[in-house]
């Protein structure tokens, strides 16, 4: 502070604003020293923090590939000159690229490029070596070759569920399948992807490797479709491939279905996940590919086998859905289709056809008892009946009662038919419209058909009877809708509306005599008029 002329200069002040000014300078001067120490470092250290690319230079990576790749080279080099053994050439090289899967399975926690470009360079090193040793020198056997592929395959997925995983199974995979079809060894590589299969549900279980699920699925499955196709074909297997016995082909149909149902049970039962879709519709084709090839391998002879294990599971899924899952969850939708499937598959295979119609039926009035407590069995009563339906003839019965010019008497199997569709209908309770709608439906047809079947009129009138029983249809159903309100029967009353007016042009005017036919457009006028009375 500068002091004004005249005034005394305090000593003590100056000393003071000295010393301020000294200890601010001392300030600025440990300010300019540490401030940009300590915003440089972190900019230096920045790019190299917390990244998965800390020491992937891409460029010593790639040079290390392409040696890599020039040893393989090398080693062809000498299985060609036959200086030294073919076996042992091949036995160095499958062991080199054992040491790039190694290096790129060393390298996947730190050093995300390198350790896809190691898999990479092992993927290249494998799979033309396999195929030459298999195919061109023939030194490893087919069997050897799956072996060493499921072996490869099989370990990295098992440590490593990364890039190297990824790019190692998708070539073990496509090598299985070209040598499957280049060599004509079909058991060896149908067993080898199984067995890839089997490795990767089980590591899905406890890390995510979803993205190899399926294209490995796909393989194995049309692995052993193939085993299927040419075993079956006329005239045996073709040229240039290998038979399959048939228990060999059914321990193969079996493995596929056992391999992806019993992921889907361990997924879903121990661990108490949600079944995905993929595992359900991968497990349903398994499922179906093994129990049609073992049919067809064993022409049928494993029938019975087949039935009653398809009983037990069928069992057996119905008590987890209901016993271990709550009522609506996915996991108690998924196995409650499976038990039905399942029973329906059973009984198809152990029944004789004449009883089909009959235990459907049951099983069909069992399910809608059970669904007062468990609505899913009331869906499922609706589909027992559907299948009771199409087992006791009753589309064949239908389009004969309606259209056919000779009427055949009906059997004891739609007699038990329509009784069990009347009697489960009845017992639907408030189950929503549309799931009383197939009972409902199925009921008037039955009961239709049986009244025209058992009546047998003459030709002169059978299309006139045919309109009369329509409208009495659409006239009891439109009744019972205003009675009860139920929704389904006001469907059923227009649909019938709507058949009979075609009848009426297709049949009535081109086969009926005057009288007849005054009698048929009666009855439908009438219905007309009436019927909209009944609507609520």
């Amino acid at each position: 502070m500068k002091p004004h002329e005249g005034e005394p200069v305090d000593i003590g002040q100056l000393l003071d604003e000295i010393h301020e000014l000294e200890r601010r300078v001392e300030a600025l001067e440990h300010h300019t020293v540490q401030v940009p120490m300590a915003a440089v470092m972190p900019l230096q250290e920045a790019p190299f923090a917390g990244t998965g690319l800390a020491l992937s230079n891409p460029v010593p990576v790639a040079g290390r590939a392409v040696l890599g790749l020039a040893g393989a080279y090398l080693l062809r080099a000498l299985a060609e000159g036959g200086s030294v053994p073919r076996l042992l050439v091949v036995t160095a090289a499958i062991l080199y690229a054992a040491t790039w899967l190694l290096l790129g399975v060393r390298s996947r926690g730190k050093q995300g490029i390198a350790a896809a470009t190691y898999g990479i360079t092992a993927a290249l090193i494998l799979a033309p070596l396999l195929w030459e040793a298999t195919v061109s020198f023939q030194v490893l056997p087919p069997v050897a070759t799956a072996a060493v592929l499921v072996a490869f395959a099989g370990l990295v997925c098992w440590r490593d569920h990364g890039i190297v995983a990824y790019v190692t199974t998708s070539a073990a995979v496509l090598t299985a399948l070209a040598l499957m079809i280049r060599t004509g060894s079909l058991l060896p590589f149908a067993a080898a992807l199984l067995g890839i299969a089997c490795v990767v549900e089980i590591r899905v279980v406890e890390i995510r490797v979803e993205a190899l699920r399926g294209p490995v699925a796909a393989a194995a499955d049309f692995a052993v479709w193939l085993v299927l196709f040419l075993t079956s074909r006329r005239g045996g297997v073709p040229e240039g491939y290998e038979g399959v016995g048939p228990m060999a082909a059914a321990g193969l149909f079996a493995m596929l279905a056992v391999i992806y149902a019993g992921s889907l049970v361990w997924r879903t039962v121990t661990l108490r996940k949600d079944a995905g879709v993929f595992g359900t519709l991968q497990c349903g084709v398994a499922c179906f590919i093994a129990i049609a090839g073992i049919l067809q391998t064993t022409q049928g002879g494993a029938a019975p086998l087949i039935g009653v294990v398809c009983a037990l599971a069928g069992a057996g899924a119905y008590f987890t859905a209901f016993l271990r899952f709550g009522v609506g969850s996915r996991n108690h939708q998924v196995f409650a289709g499976w038990g039905l499937a399942l029973g329906l598959t059973a009984s198809f295979l152990i029944l004789p056809d004449a009883l089909l119609s009959v235990v459907w039926s049951a099983a069909a009035v069992v399910a809608m008892l059970a669904g007062a407590a468990r609505p899913t069995l009331r869906l499922h009563g609706a589909l027992y009946l559907a299948a009771a339906a199409v087992a006791s003839g009753l589309p064949r019965a239908f389009a004969d009662a309606f259209t056919g010019a000779r009427l055949i008497p009906a059997g004891p199997e739609l007699w038990v038919f329509a009784l069990a569709a009347v009697s489960a209908y009845a017992l639907c309770g408030d189950e929503r419209a549309p799931l009383r709608a197939v009972p409902a439906a199925l009921a008037v047809v039955a009961v239709a058909t049986l009244v025209i079947l058992s009546g047998r009129p003459g030709a002169a009138i059978l299309a006139s009877s045919r309109t009369l029983v329509t409208c009495m249809v659409a006239l009891a159903a439109g009744f019972l809708h205003a009675r009860t309100g139920r929704a389904e029967l006001l469907w059923i009353s227009y649909s019938a509306v709507a058949l009979g007016a075609l009848k009426l042009a297709l049949q009535d005017f081109r086969q009926s005599g005057p009288a007849a036919l005054a009698v048929s457009l009666v009855c439908y006028g009438g219905l007309l008029i009436v019927l909209p009375r009944f609507r609520r």
